[in-house]
């Protein structure tokens, strides 16, 4: 289904009666009540391609449901491997929500940068309110933030070729997810004083 909401629940239970999955233990994630219904509302409200809906829609089912269960939904869809995938993310970040209040910027970006996209999305719409308030910064203040500093530049300020030039972007990402670097200025000074505090390498 290119959207998966309440609507659909009938044809699920049909769809499953007949698989040793047993009603009852995916009714409880697909019964999750009025959040899971106030969160499919959103996902349609939120748009996007039939896959991206069909990806949020599964993520936010298995979101409900112990992960064997959910594995044997899976299973026995058929999911392709990105559907798969944001539902195998959305569990990661389901059991990792505790730690996102903790997090400094950096670190939850890296996090959040690493999963699919409709698993972030599916965990905005059901996390509690702290966690998603987390998720809410990364998608609408971190998820934009570039350097502005690239590759000519690095080489014009003395930056080695090879691995440092990566480790110099990824410091540069932290520097300004973390708020320590707000332009190309201050992106040269940080530049500057790693070279001179490794000798030519961050």
């Amino acid at each position: 289904w290119s959207d998966i909401g309440p609507s659909d629940l009938n044809k699920a239970k049909s769809f499953f009666s007949s698989a040793p999955l047993g009603w009852d233990a995916l009714s409880s994630g697909l019964f999750y009540g009025r959040a899971l219904d106030a969160a499919f509302a959103a996902s349609r409200a939120l748009g996007g391609s039939s896959d991206q809906l069909r990806q949020r829609g599964l993520a936010l089912w298995t979101w409900t449901l112990p992960e064997e269960t959910a594995q044997a939904v899976l299973d026995r869809l058929r999911c392709p491997s990105e559907d798969q995938r944001a539902c195998y993310d959305v569990w990661l970040l389901r059991d990792r929500l505790v730690e996102l209040a903790d997090l400094s910027n950096s670190a939850l970006a890296r996090l959040l940068n690493g999963l699919h996209p409709e698993a972030v999305t599916a965990a905005w719409l059901l996390a509690p309110f702290a966690a998603r308030a987390r998720i809410e910064q990364y998608r609408h203040s971190l998820r934009p933030l570039r350097p502005a500093l690239r590759a000519p530049d690095l080489e014009r300020l003395g930056v080695p070729r090879g691995p440092a030039f990566g480790q110099v972007l990824q410091r540069l990402q932290d520097a300004r997810w973390d708020g320590l670097a707000e332009g190309r200025d201050d992106e040269e000074r940080l530049v500057l004083n790693w070279l001179l505090e490794f000798g030519g390498a961050p």
